[in-house]
C-alpha cells in the first residue's frame, strides 16, 4: 500500500513539475521552424531531467526511511 501511494505521488508531482517548466518555456515563444528543433529538444531533455531528479529524490527518501536501525543500547 505504501509503495503504491509513493509511486502515484511521484508520478503526479513529476507531471506537475514537467508541465510547469514546459509552460514557462512556451510563453510568448514563436513556433520553431521545421529545420530548427533545438528548443524542442532542450525542453524534452529538461523535462526528462526534472522527472529523473524527482524520482531519484523520492527513491533516496524511500530507502532512507526504510533503513534498519541497530538495536537500542540500554544504559545500565
Amino acid at each position: 500500500m505504501d509503495k503504491t501511494l509513493v509511486v502515484l505521488s511521484v508520478i503526479g508531482i513529476s507531471d506537475v513539475a514537467m508541465n510547469l517548466t514546459r509552460g514557462w518555456a512556451s510563453m510568448n515563444v514563436h513556433v520553431p521552424r521545421s529545420e530548427d528543433f533545438s528548443g524542442f529538444a532542450f525542453m524534452c531533455v529538461f523535462s526528462i531531467l526534472v522527472g529523473c531528479t524527482i524520482a531519484g529524490l523520492a527513491r533516496f527518501w524511500w530507502v532512507k526511511s526504510h533503513r534498519r536501525r541497530g538495536r537500542l543500547q540500554v544504559a545500565g
